[in-house]
């Protein structure tokens, strides 16, 4: 932003509140599948409204799960965090491709 001609300075006490990561499986995911691995009251899935399952892995953290295999996790707030999140729900989905 300062190439950009604004002022930027940075507050020693800046914190990282959000963290958005993603990954892609190998092949499309079965919501029908998904449905049946993972928590259903962790799950909201309404393909007229949005086209991705809406998967709650905590108040703060969500996975948006997509038909073609493409994860988006956010309200991390590391990148390990993130991370950890993926890499086990990418392992929980496996049957499903």
């Amino acid at each position: 932003m300062a190439g950009a001609g604004f002022d930027v300075s940075f507050d020693e006490d800046m914190k990282i509140l959000n963290v958005i990561a993603s990954v892609r499986l190998r092949g499309e995911v079965s919501p029908k599948k998904i449905l049946q691995i993972l928590d259903k009251d962790s799950i909201d899935y309404n393909p007229k409204a949005f086209p991705g399952i809406v998967y709650t892995v905590s108040p703060k953290v969500k996975v948006l799960i997509f038909t073609e295999g493409l994860l988006v996790c956010y309200g991390t707030e590391s990148f390990a965090d993130a991370s950890a999140i993926l890499d086990s729900l990418s392992e929980a989905l496996e049957g499903a491709t």
